[in-house]
């Protein structure tokens, strides 16, 4: 009996021994994978500081802590940007798929001004078994607040949801470079859709879309990255996007892609309800559209109205807007 209880006390010990040397191995693979993160950053313009960098959690799980995470990029559309908190969490049995909080405000500068974001949760997940990290992250109660002049018209805006995942995408073969984004935002209101939509309700929006030859702009400058991803023959199959904000809904699909002045250009069907305000708002020239209207036999429907529930050819090209053969005053801006 005492030579048993002796072979399992060893047992326990060298499996306490072995449990804790995979954990500290562990740790310092995920550090110098942290390390390795932030250098591939640097190559895209993005320079991370992580201060007070902690790492706990012994025995069962793995955690990293980084105080007051930020961030540089003097060339990207976001020039800075600084949280309060960054915790990363994986389990010791599971060391690929990594949970993420990031405790806010966030505060962003931009070339044309500041704000502050501010949330009640913010968490994601990463599983990095594959070659193309699968992400995904979701925040809950955004407010932006503490805008600059720049982004006043943005200030104390809000959203109830705003989730966003980006995955290789399923359909594609291995090694292909597609991604499949998927984003939503819900619940959200502010003054300037209020006044495009003349309405007050809640704005809805989701995105699903396959970004084609994702890895060709893996390193350099952003405007860089967008040159070389176009380049390559880069664009977005837009699979589904639908925005609704009251009685207005809009659906569209189609392919985009950056023409050479970096602005979207591309087709997109659309089909549109509840929409005779906004198209009013834009100023859309109405005698165009009644002649178009009667070419195609609707009667004396004109306006706005004959874009009402119907599928659409929407073209952008040039800069500019096209419903069909028409070319409408709503100006295509560049991306950087």
């Amino acid at each position: 009996m005492r030579k048993w209880a002796t072979v399992s006390v060893i047992a326990v010990a060298l499996s306490a021994t072995g449990w804790a040397g995979a954990w500290f191995l562990i740790a310092q693979k995920s550090a110098e994978a942290v390390d390795k993160w932030i250098e591939d950053e640097k190559s895209r313009d993005r320079l991370w500081t992580c201060a007070s960098r902690h790492t706990e959690g012994f025995p069962f799980q793995l955690r990293l802590r980084c105080d007051t995470p930020s961030f540089t990029s003097p060339t990207g559309p976001i020039q800075s940007g600084v949280a309060q908190r960054l915790t990363a969490e994986a389990s010791v049995s599971s060391p690929f798929q990594i949970g993420f909080k990031i405790e806010g405000p966030l505060k962003l500068a931009t070339r044309s001004g500041t704000a502050s974001v501010r949330w009640n949760s913010f968490i994601g997940s990463i599983n990095t078994r594959a070659a193309t990290p699968d992400i995904s992250m979701s925040a809950h109660g955004v407010l932006v607040d503490e805008a600059s002049a720049d982004f006043s018209s943005w200030a104390r805006a809000r959203a109830s949801e705003v989730a966003i995942r980006v995955q290789p995408s399923p359909d594609r073969a291995p090694g292909s470079n597609a991604q499949l984004l998927t984003t939503s935002v819900d619940g959200m209101s502010s003054s300037p859709l209020d006044t495009l939509f003349g309405s007050a309700d809640p704005f809805r929006t989701t995105l699903s879309a396959i970004i084609l030859n994702a890895g060709s702009a893996s390193s350099g400058a952003f405007a860089e990255r967008l040159d070389r991803w176009s380049e390559s023959g880069g664009r977005v199959q837009v699979g589904s996007l639908i925005a609704e904000k009251g009685a207005s809904r809009l659906e569209a699909s189609g392919d985009l892609t950056l023409d050479d002045r970096r602005r979207p250009s591309g087709k997109l069907s659309v089909r549109m309800t509840g929409v005779q305000s906004i198209l009013s708002r834009l100023n859309l020239p109405s005698a165009p559209l009644a002649i178009e209207g009667l070419l195609r036999g609707s009667g004396s429907r004109g306006g706005a109205s004959l874009l009402e529930n119907r599928t659409l050819p929407l073209e952008l090209r040039a800069g500019r807007l096209y419903i069909g053969p028409l070319r409408t005053p709503v100006v295509i801006p560049l991306l950087i």
